[in-house]
């Protein structure tokens, strides 16, 4: 009890401009994530989210409605579009103003965020009143979280403005309701869903922070308070399954495809992004440790040790009176249970720096919470042991924000460090191709197709460059393998025609052309290269 009287007498002495760390904390994440503005798009996903999409181009009517009703690359996230139609208003398809415009969403969210830790660290220490210890406990949480090179994929990937937008109204949410402002805490949840569908897990995360450290009673009026949230992560989760195909049947009936494979790699998942966080060297937007991962892989069973481990600490310190690593620890596994390969199978991709973004808020929030009791004993040696942990990190950030600068960068790096990678070969081809040097780009989708034959993008595009060098029969062979897997793709049956015509197999041709009508009957470049083969049999006297 006099303990706590003492900190809440601290805390009445707290200069003012300690009361100011939030926003320190915010201008120094915009501050080292500007080196990000003078990246450029990237081709994994920029190109079809901007380059080549005309209907988020401003802020009409039409661009409007089409935020709302779109699932372009499977997503749902009509606030996001609406921001990056702004950008578009203000810059057009400068790739500036929309790095800006992420880094000063990232410093936002860090904002929030280091709100929302000084409140979680007050409650944890028992204070009445914030003090400094705790003030600055949350700086050093924010700052761990928002300064870590994990966090570069989400800003400085033009395409991941989701993450950023997500993550403001993510920590809005949790800092209102950890203040008790329910009414505006659900309003912000609701635009965190608009943002990116991967916030409906947030539900679980305010029943864990009931728990700790809010310390509340269990009881039918805090369960009901949720229903609201769970609702809206009911309704916008079936409108993200929805997405597929299938459907939400659909997506059920495939979990139990490869349930061996589906653990090991959620477990790999779990282990990953926390010994990342810890470790916070070799980051890739894509790792590829096999081309044909098995269950009693190495990596894998590492990984399990790893989970085990932890959440055999996190219990025994729960037990002991100790929750708050067991709360961090399931705040994370929840958080990232979207992401994880119990849901969604990819032997390529797996794992993602940017599905850190929410889920490492847990740990970030218990680093600085236990920095602050560090502080309380050692100020001298915390102050300096976290000086030099975020100029690291920062220095790593920057580095990091220095490989996502431009296509060939950031693929050639990941294709040096995971030759199994086929997206990273195909994407580097596609860049090397962009810049005329088509001997290095057959070469990159030959690696690509080396590694799996049936990857369909990478035999249309090898077929592509190799028509364009002239080798047609070659190309001709790529495209049909690629067809063959993936039939119902339009340009590639009209790029076999092309291919078929420059060798004057017209007739060939035609029916190529005719299949690539047949699945898209408005592709005008099929049926003006049809009418052309017609020309030609007329001319050589053939009906």
């Amino acid at each position: 009890m006099a303990s706590r009287k003492r900190r809440a007498a601290a805390a009445s002495t707290s200069p003012d401009w300690v009361l100011r760390l939030p926003w320190l904390a915010a201008l120094t994440a915009f501050v080292v994530f500007l080196p990000a503005l003078g990246n450029g798009f990237v081709n994994w996903d920029d190109d079809r989210n901007f380059l080549d999409n005309p209907f988020f181009r401003g802020l009409a009517p039409e661009n409007l409605r089409w935020a709302f009703s779109t699932f372009l690359l499977g997503h749902y996230h009509p606030l996001t579009w609406l921001s990056l139609e702004a950008d578009y208003a203000v810059w057009g398809l400068d790739s500036v103003g929309y790095h800006l415009t992420s880094a000063l969403l990232h410093a936002a969210a860090t904002f929030f965020v280091c709100l929302l830790f000084g409140e979680l660290i007050r409650r944890a220490r028992g204070e009445a009143a914030a003090s400094p210890a705790t003030l600055w406990g949350a700086f050093v949480g924010a700052l761990l979280f928002a300064l870590h090179p994990l966090r570069v994929e989400s800003v400085a990937w033009a395409s991941e403005r989701r993450d950023v937008l997500s993550g403001l109204f993510y920590a809005l949410t949790l800092w209102l309701y950890v203040r008790g402002r329910l009414a505006a805490s659900l309003a912000a949840f609701t635009a965190a869903l608009l943002s990116k569908v991967i916030v409906v897990t947030l539900p679980v995360v305010l029943l864990i922070l009931d728990v700790y450290p809010l310390r509340r009673p269990l009881s039918l009026r805090v369960a009901l308070e949720k229903a609201p949230y769970f609702g809206l992560a009911l309704l916008f989760g079936l409108i993200g399954v929805g997405r597929y195909e299938a459907g939400v049947s659909g997506v059920a009936a495939n979990l139990d495809l490869y349930p061996g494979l589906r653990l090991a790699l959620s477990v790999w998942g779990l282990a990953f992004y926390a010994f990342k966080t810890v470790v916070p060297f070799g980051l890739y937007p894509m790792v590829v440790p096999t081309a044909d991962p098995q269950p009693t892989d190495a990596l894998f069973l590492a990984s399990g040790a790893l989970v085990v481990g932890v959440t055999a600490a996190a219990l025994w310190l729960w037990r002991g009176g100790r929750p708050a690593l067991a709360a961090a620890w399931a705040a994370y596994g929840v958080t990232l249970l979207p992401v994880l390969s119990i849901l969604r199978l990819d032997r390529q991709q797996s794992v993602a720096d940017h599905h850190s973004y929410l889920a490492t808020l847990g740990l970030a929030a218990l680093a600085g919470g236990l920095w602050s009791f560090w502080s309380d004993r050692a100020r001298r040696p915390a102050a300096a042991t976290a000086a030099a942990a975020l100029v690291l990190l920062a220095a790593l950030t920057i580095r990091q924000i220095g490989f996502w600068a431009d296509s060939e960068t950031l693929w050639r790096r990941t294709a040096e460090a995971f030759p199994e990678a086929i997206v990273a070969h195909n994407n580097l081809g596609r860049a090397l191709a962009e810049q005329g040097r088509a001997d290095d780009a057959i070469a990159s989708f030959e690696r690509a197709v080396a590694v799996d034959p049936r990857y369909a993008h990478a035999q249309y595009n090898l077929g592509s460059m190799l028509m364009q060098s002239g080798r047609l029969a070659e190309a001709e062979a790529a495209f049909r393998a690629g067809l063959d897997r993936q039939p119902r793709f339009a340009q590639g049956w009209s790029d076999l025609g092309n291919c078929l015509l420059r060798q004057r197999r017209v007739e060939e041709a035609i029916q190529a052309y005719d299949r690539a009508l047949e699945v898209d009957p408005n592709h005008a470049d099929a049926r003006h290269n049809r009418n052309l083969a017609m020309q030609l049999l007329s001319a050589e006297g053939r009906p």
